[in-house]
């Protein structure tokens, strides 16, 4: 099967599935078998553009498109957030993680930019918690040095979030209100642009930036 315009591959290894967000929709390969989520059978997905899916500990698939983000529940029922009041509307979440609660972190890219020469957007992370309320930080009410972040973390062995930036390096959030960040002034992280991160089976954070790959050992 081919694919055209292929933004990310994403492993779901709990599931076996293997997701590929591309011009084309969601194309999802589980067990040799293609399946794919697109307008033609989800008529009220905002755009075959995908940047990003992942299921959660529920079932469901969380999907940004460069046409806004949705949520394919257990019983195949789409919500789309662009018909929404939440911090999502306008948004295309681009990296998900989740905790043993259940809550929910999310990096975002705002689409539908209102200045389109600026740099630091409404963008930042957000949070689902548990209860379905949703919570957003940026650089107006957090430690989030820039807004525009490109991957977000559950480290379950400190039980912090880690994000990384494209201009501001890596951020910790301890979750309870403390920020710390590292970058090319004030740690051996070579730059202040890293894409996207990976744990291994040891707790070791891995990232990639501009300048290679850099992993931080777990003390």
């Amino acid at each position: 099967m081919g694919i055209d315009g292929a933004y990310h591959i994403i492993n779901n290894p709990a599931t076996g599935e293997v997701f590929f967000c591309s011009e084309e929709g969601l194309i999802i390969n589980k067990s040799g078998k293609w399946t794919a989520i697109n307008k033609s059978n989800f008529s009220n997905l905002p755009s075959n553009r995908v940047s990003f899916a992942k299921r959660d500990a529920k079932n469901r698939i969380w999907i940004g498109t460069y046409g806004g983000t949705v949520m394919i529940d257990e019983n195949n029922q789409l919500t789309n957030f662009e018909n929404s009041n939440t911090i999502l509307k306008g948004k295309c979440i681009t990296s998900m993680d989740e905790d043993e609660e259940g809550n929910l972190f999310f990096s975002l890219y705002e689409f539908d930019r209102k200045e389109k020469g600026k740099v630091n957007n409404n963008e930042g992370i957000a949070i689902r918690h548990a209860d379905g309320t949703f919570q957003q930080f940026t650089t107006e009410n957090s430690g989030m040095p820039f807004n525009h972040s490109n991957c977000v973390l559950y480290d379950r062995f400190e039980k912090v979030l880690w994000i990384s930036t494209d201009r501001a390096g890596l951020v910790r959030y301890d979750l309870k209100g403390n920020w710390e960040n590292y970058h090319n002034q004030n740690s051996a992280i070579p730059t202040s642009y890293i894409s996207t991160m990976a744990f291994d089976n040891k707790g070791n954070l891995y990232l990639a930036s501009r300048q290679g790959l850099v992993k931080i050992e777990r003390k």
